[in-house]
């Protein structure tokens, strides 16, 4: 029962919503409805085909859209206050709140594992780490970008532009929606032993972009994903 609920979870949030927002976003740019339906169906058969190989691509994809939809007039103003240029990016500055946000993650991990241990917590890995650790190499390699590209731009624009920042931040404010949309981002990994450190990720996360700008927060989760991804691809390699 729970895992069909976390599959729901997932449809939702990452499936649905992606198609969602850009349809929305599409109706204020005179898009005809046919073309709307359109989209719909290229999105839709895109998953499909896709599933068993690269199953974010076609959501990543209509994310990107969305946010070339945001250069538009109407939506110019949010565009330009969440930095989504990358040309207004310091790349240099973001790598600096990667090093300061994993020093504290690591502090994260050790805390909640002295923690589980006391209450004999039993943890288990993530199950994409998992399935990551059973890749051959080629097909490990080929997953890199999914994992270090194609997640982070989409699960940022989702958990934190529009659920913390556009939805949630406007309803019951910046700090009680920072904790219900990083709650969310980490119950959809499903994985007692790593929600600590994926709710300390989307708290860091939510604080970047409310101050710095949508592609810190996409820097500060790709850098992270990209250490586990690269830890596991040296094991293979040795």
């Amino acid at each position: 029962m729970v895992e069909i609920l976390v599959d729901v979870f997932i449809i939702s949030f990452i499936y649905v919503l992606p198609i969602v927002v850009f349809i929305k976003y599409l109706g204020n740019t005179n898009c005809k409805n046919y073309l709307k339906f359109f989209f719909i169906i290229i999105y839709v058969v895109g998953i499909i085909l896709t599933s068993s190989f690269m199953d974010n691509l076609f959501p990543f994809i209509f994310v990107v859209l969305s946010v070339l939809i945001l250069r538009i007039d109407g939506y110019k103003d949010d565009y330009n206050i969440y930095n989504f240029s990358p040309r207004k990016t310091n790349f240099i500055r973001a790598f600096e709140y990667f090093i300061l946000f994993y020093v504290i993650n690591i502090a994260v991990v050790i805390i909640f594992q002295w923690v589980f241990s006391k209450f004999n917590v039993a943890g288990q890995q993530q199950e994409i780490v998992k399935d990551m650790e059973n890749m051959r190499l080629f097909a490990l390699i080929r997953y890199v970008p999914v994992s270090v590209i194609f997640a982070p731009i989409l699960e940022e624009f989702i958990f934190r532009f529009v659920l913390f920042e556009k939805i949630f931040k406007n309803k019951i404010g910046v700090y009680l929606g920072c904790i219900v949309s990083s709650i969310l981002f980490s119950i959809l990994h499903y994985n007692l032993e790593a929600f600590p450190v994926l709710f300390a990720l989307a708290v860091e996360n939510c604080y970047l972009i409310h101050k710095k700008g949508f592609w810190y927060s996409v820097l500060n989760h790709s850098l992270f994903n990209f250490i586990t991804v690269a830890s596991i691809l040296a094991d293979k390699i040795k």
